[in-house]
């Protein structure tokens, strides 16, 4: 899974900007933080969470956004299945995610016994927001190529809105024969290309 700083990299040369003189570090990280929250919106990340159960507590901090299936294995086997309580009328219907918790009806919790009880979630989470060189994004290679394309769409936008910032970029040797009419061109191809793959990436979620 690409780091941080792969990705910090890897956009640099995407912007023709590989020793990151109009785009710093923190200028990047900024962007492919967006990026990550904007790609989690169409193209979650699939994962399964578990934990134990612990003796009267009815509500587990969680990573998962959304779930579609929540069971119980007992001794390592297979024993249950949680119901969800997102249409009913009251907590105690089922389980339910909410404010980054999965909450358990009481009477289910009493039901179990700590010393021999999981749960387990399948479901979808957001990818992370990056802080260090070495945090992990947790993209696919998909999700990648989608975090790289919102970024060079993005950063060619605040230039073209910024035009000191593309007299800076223009003044590296790579970029001198890019004009402001080139520059427009470029907006309008990366904001195509970053629809398109936003589009291809759509992920259809199980419920």
């Amino acid at each position: 899974m690409p780091t941080l700083d792969y990705l910090r990299t890897a956009c640099s040369r995407d912007l023709r900007d590989p020793n990151k003189r109009t785009f710093t570090d923190p200028y990047l990280t900024d962007l492919i933080n967006s990026g990550q929250e904007e790609v989690s919106r169409v193209y979650p990340r699939e994962m399964i969470a578990s934990g134990p159960i612990v003796s009267g507590t009815t509500s587990y901090l969680l990573d998962i956004t959304q779930a579609f299936r929540v069971e119980v294995w007992r001794s390592g086997q297979f024993h249950s299945v949680v119901p969800s309580g997102e249409d009913a009328d009251n907590s105690q219907a089922g389980y339910d995610i909410w404010s980054g918790a999965l909450r358990f009806p009481k009477a289910l919790i009493a039901s179990l016994n700590p010393a021999t009880d999981t749960f387990s979630v399948w479901g979808y989470a957001s990818y992370p927001q990056l802080y260090d060189p070495t945090d992990e994004s947790y993209l696919d290679d998909s999700g990648e190529w989608g975090v790289r394309r919102f970024v060079r769409s993005q950063a060619f936008q605040q230039m073209h809105a910024d035009r000191s910032q593309f007299k800076q970029w223009q003044g590296q040797a790579q970029n001198s024969d890019v004009t402001p009419n080139m520059l427009s061109q470029m907006v309008a191809f990366y904001t195509s290309e970053w629809d398109r793959t936003r589009n291809h990436l759509r992920r259809l979620r199980r419920q």
